[in-house]
Formats: C-alpha cells, sequence, structure tokens
C-alpha cells in the first residue's frame, strides 16, 4: 500500500501511509501531513511547559488527590462528534453524563479528552457551535 491514492480510500487522510514522503506522489504539492497543515490551518502554536499539562492544572489538587485516593483515573474519550445534528450530538452527552455521580470523587471521569472531527461538511463555520 504504497499509493496514497489507494491510501485515501481506506483512511480519513492520504498522508497515513507506509511509504516515506520522498516516495509519495504529492497531493496539492506537498507529501506530507505536518506541510498541508500549514497551508490549511496556519502556524502551530510553540509547545509550551515541554508538551506537558499537570493534571491538577486542569482539574485542581483536590481533584487529583481524589484518584489517587481510588489509585486509577477514569476518563471519557469522544471522537467523530460531528455527524448528525445536535439532538443526536446532545444524547451522546446526555448518556455520558451518567458517569459522573456526585459524591464519588475520584471514581468519576476526570475529563474528555476529544479525538477530533468535531464537524464535517459544508458550513462548518455556522455548524460548530451548535454540534460542539
Amino acid at each position: 500500500m504504497a499509493s496514497t491514492q489507494h491510501a485515501a480510500k481506506r483512511f480519513a487522510h492520504p498522508f497515513f501511509v507506509p511509504a516515506p514522503p520522498t516516495q509519495r506522489a504529492p497531493i496539492h504539492g506537498v507529501t506530507r501531513m505536518v506541510d498541508w497543515s500549514k497551508q490549511h490551518l496556519g502556524p502551530l502554536p510553540p509547545i509550551a511547559r515541554d508538551g506537558r499539562i499537570a493534571l491538577a492544572d486542569v482539574i485542581g489538587a483536590e481533584g487529583v488527590k481524589e484518584i489517587v485516593d481510588v489509585g486509577e483515573i477514569r476518563f471519557q474519550a469522544l471522537g467523530d462528534s460531528g455527524a448528525g445534528n445536535a439532538h443526536e450530538a446532545e444524547l451522546i452527552g446526555d448518556e455520558m453524563a451518567t458517569d459522573y455521580r456526585v459524591g464519588a470523587g475520584g471514581l468519576n471521569p476526570a475529563f474528555l479528552f476529544h479525538l477530533g472531527d468535531v464537524v464535517y461538511g459544508p458550513g462548518k463555520d455556522s455548524h460548530y457551535a451548535e454540534r460542539f
């Protein structure tokens, strides 16, 4: 599977192929995802804190203590949440909310890790708030 044409049918992005960039057919003039991103998304922000963030900076020291006391961390992961309409997204959100229990401390999800693909199709600017 060295062809980006084949990969485009199989994967979400045509740069996800085993062939090194020097052996790929250019897509819109580039062979690496980072170059495509720079063209379409603008400059990447600088990396802060060596790319790390302390959990306490997100949920507070008390939240971290609750997790340490339980001995495990729980979190939610969600991707491809932009399909459908706001009603479907709301149903998913309602279901995810059942993971949270008042007084359960560290047994509750500490955070949501969103894996991407928030809004699809044309008119993304007008649908972003509704779907995310």
